[in-house]
């Protein structure tokens, strides 16, 4: 035991002096650099200490658990993007995207984790070690945000602190504890998810880096909270059948309620749904009413009293066609609102036209209404 103590010393020695240098020195270490640093460590571990074989009772029940608790706090995170809007995510779309972000930091979680649960698992009875262990995965995460962070403006220095370095702490401690009760897997599908849904999803909510910052910090301490209370719940023998079935029905539910949200509101389905933020459709469609908007018109098929959404003027507009006049090339479309005296004072062309207006929702969007007056 002993002599695990010093190999272990002088291995960690080594991999924090790699991380210290990267951090301060010189910026060397991508997502694919890391990812080969921690293959690279997880061969060392194999030949110095062997590896834990995951015998965890309550794997797949725990890794049910946390995707309902992650999946509901991306609802109410997607609702919260209902009123302050959304931000379009085109970075996986692109091959550098996938590449350079997706695919490396997807092996890097993969491979981090498995480490983490060795390391945690074979110096289990040495309180120093695992908390060496968490540190490294902590200053692993942030190496390189870090880097020249100190030669910044003392603003960008807070906004790294509040944006990567406390997340990066709660992150590995829970993620740290969850290996020590359970094993790696658990941790790999709320990781995951938490890392990656900005690359993978078409659009996010435009919460800004404070709040965003303050999601990062209090969500993993949500998952830590929720694994204590399984085997809090466990102790007081509560049938497991009852657990799973709240959790499968609640999980459902959940990823239904996301892909609705994320339909509806991404813009790259059949409809589209925006807030109306004036009154000048007004009686028949008011302000702080949402319109589901059809993106699958056929242009031929519009006429003169039909409800159109377009953009002008960087605004999207909703507005009834009153004229149409042909061309020998192209239909231009005159529109007025229901509430207004005259026409509107430009032209529609059919590359501005977003789709028809075939159904509305009313006063649901007046909590966005509100909030971009405010």
């Amino acid at each position: 035991m002993k002599r695990n103590i010093v190999v272990a010393s002088i291995f960690y020695t080594i991999v924090f002096s790699i991380l210290f240098l990267n951090s301060f020195v010189s910026n060397i270490l991508g997502y694919w650099e890391l990812a080969l640093f921690v293959g690279v460590m997880l061969i060392a571990f194999k030949v110095l200490f062997g590896f834990e074989k995951d015998r965890h009772r309550y794997i797949k029940d725990i890794s049910l658990n946390n995707l309902i608790i992650i999946l509901s706090g991306f609802g109410l995170f997607y609702v919260l993007g209902l009123f302050i809007g959304f931000v379009r995510t085109d970075m996986i779309r692109t091959m550098y995207g996938f590449t350079s972000i997706v695919l490396p930091l997807t092996l890097l979680i993969f491979l981090k984790e498995f480490l983490r649960y060795q390391m945690i698992n074979k110096f289990q009875d040495n309180k120093w070690l695992i908390l060496f262990s968490t540190l490294f995965f902590i200053f692993l995460d942030i190496t390189g945000s870090i880097y020249g962070v100190f030669s910044r403006h003392q603003f960008q220095i807070f906004l790294v602190m509040a944006s990567v370095v406390l997340p990066a702490i709660s992150r590995n401690i829970v993620a740290s504890y969850i290996s020590y009760k359970v094993g790696y897997k658990p941790n790999l599908v709320w990781i995951l998810v938490v890392m990656l849904y900005g690359y993978l999803l078409p659009i996010v909510p435009d919460v800004g880096d404070y709040l965003m910052a303050l999601i990062k910090l209090l969500f993993p301490i949500v998952i830590g909270l929720n694994v204590y209370r399984f085997f809090d719940k466990r102790k007081m023998e509560v049938p497991l059948s009852y657990i799973k079935r709240r959790t499968w029905i609640g999980l459902t539910g959940t990823c239904i309620f996301i892909a609705l949200i994320v339909y509806f509101t991404s813009g790259y389905f059949k409809y589209y749904s925006i807030a109306i933020a004036t009154g000048s459709m007004t009686p028949n469609i008011y302000k702080g009413d949402v319109v589901i908007i059809n993106q699958k018109y056929s242009l031929k098929s519009l006429d003169v009293g039909d409800v159109i959404a377009f953009k002008y003027a960087d605004r999207i507009i909703v507005h009834r066609i009153v004229k149409i006049q042909e061309t020998a090339t192209d239909r231009i479309f005159y529109t007025k609102g229901d509430a207004n005296n005259v026409m509107d004072d430009y032209a529609v062309y059919p590359s501005y036209i977003m789709g028809t207006v075939d159904y509305r929702i009313p006063y649901v969007g007046l909590p966005t209404v509100w909030l971009n007056e405010l």
